[in-house]
């Protein structure tokens, strides 16, 4: 997933493996206000017995944590948001 030209974008669960199975947010390695890079990890999540670390679709600052920790998501629920950072 991409912001795109948008200044704001959700990172959202997408879908790792081929089950629906929900997955617990395990951790935030970012904090709101965190500038993060591209791939950078973002969240831990605990699906089928594995931990996934979800990777920043871009670079840009954490501006809101929307799941918390211990909390079932699904395919598409969204855990932050990240406002892109203007080229300079």
């Amino acid at each position: 997933m991409r912001c795109g030209t948008m200044s704001k974008c959700s990172i959202v669960r997408m879908l790792y493996t081929r089950s629906d199975d929900p997955g617990i947010v395990r951790r935030f390695l970012v904090q709101v206000g965190s500038r993060v890079r591209l791939d950078q990890p973002l969240v831990e999540l605990e699906m089928l017995k594995s931990t996934l670390e979800l990777p920043s679709p871009e670079e840009g600052v954490v501006t809101d944590l929307l799941a918390i920790v211990g909390q079932s998501v699904g395919h598409g629920d969204p855990l932050l948001t990240l406002e892109s950072v203007p080229e300079t």
